[in-house]
């Protein structure tokens, strides 16, 4: 079982990396909207920036996170954003709500690939990836600007968690989405997923508190999209959150995947 479950994996991955190639050449074939879009997505990291830089230029933390430590987590976020947004929802969950309600993924559930994948990974808004790249470069000039050597273990725990992140978003951004078959009328879910997600885990996890702490960890867990992995790069991490991480990725996924074969059952063709 294992076996056919890694051939499987492996034969998806090798399906994402040629539509990926497919949609980089198609991105590509207009230059002058090929530059304007990384432009655009340019311009949101750095009025992130911007916006801690005018936060510290009146306070020397937030929630024990120094400047430098926020810089690499602002970075992070930059690069969990663009992976997130540009394989999941801009060309995959956005459209997903009116595709539904004109009956028009029939030909999807008709392929012989998994629906879950064909309609919400099978076409990747490739400019993510480049645009990802100054997230990475924001996250060694502040680990350089911190003279901190981090180590390759912290790094590898680090990415472990960051893949963890991935997952747990792609398994909300499902969970809200799928709605969709049920709630024909509502559009908006995706993006309303896509908006809890980014918008909350720009934030130290520390800041949450109370009601929030309950919710961003345990029922929608955003934190540990962005904030845990850099945690346990630039800080002394709580090992719960370690343990919590692949455990809520698990569930969630699982979650998520019987979420998606229940509601799509409510789903009425255009030939119905």
């Amino acid at each position: 079982m294992a076996h056919m479950g890694g051939k499987r994996l492996i034969k998806y991955l090798k399906m994402y990396k040629t539509l990926f190639k497919y949609s980089f050449i198609q991105t590509t074939a207009y230059r002058a909207s090929f530059f304007f879009q990384i432009a655009v997505e340019l311009g949101y990291q750095v009025v992130l920036v911007v916006f801690f830089v005018v936060i510290f230029g009146n306070v020397k933390a937030v929630a024990g996170w120094s400047y430098d430590q926020i810089l690499f987590l602002t970075g992070l976020n930059a690069v969990t954003s663009e992976v997130i947004i540009s394989s999941i929802f801009i060309l995959g969950l956005w459209p997903l709500p009116n595709a539904i309600k004109d009956g028009d993924i029939d030909v999807a559930l008709l392929k012989p690939v998994n629906t879950l994948f064909n309609l919400s990974l099978a076409r990747p808004y490739s400019i993510g990836v480049l645009t990802a790249i100054p997230g990475l470069g924001l996250m060694w000039y502040a680990a350089a600007h911190m003279h901190m050597h981090i180590a390759l273990a912290s790094l590898a725990l680090g990415f472990f968690l960051f893949l963890c992140g991935l997952v747990i978003a792609y398994a909300i951004a499902v969970i809200f989405s799928s709605l969709s078959f049920y709630f024909v009328s509502a559009s908006g879910l995706p993006k309303m997923a896509e908006s809890i997600i980014t918008n909350y885990k720009t934030n130290p996890f520390d800041v949450y508190q109370g009601a929030l702490r309950i919710v961003f960890f345990f029922i929608i867990p955003v934190v540990f999209v962005s904030s845990v992995p850099a945690a346990a790069m630039v800080r002394t991490l709580n090992p719960l959150f370690i343990i919590l991480s692949p455990v809520f990725a698990a569930v969630l996924l699982w979650l998520a995947i019987r979420m998606w074969h229940v509601m799509i059952k409510h789903y009425s063709s255009a030939s119905s």
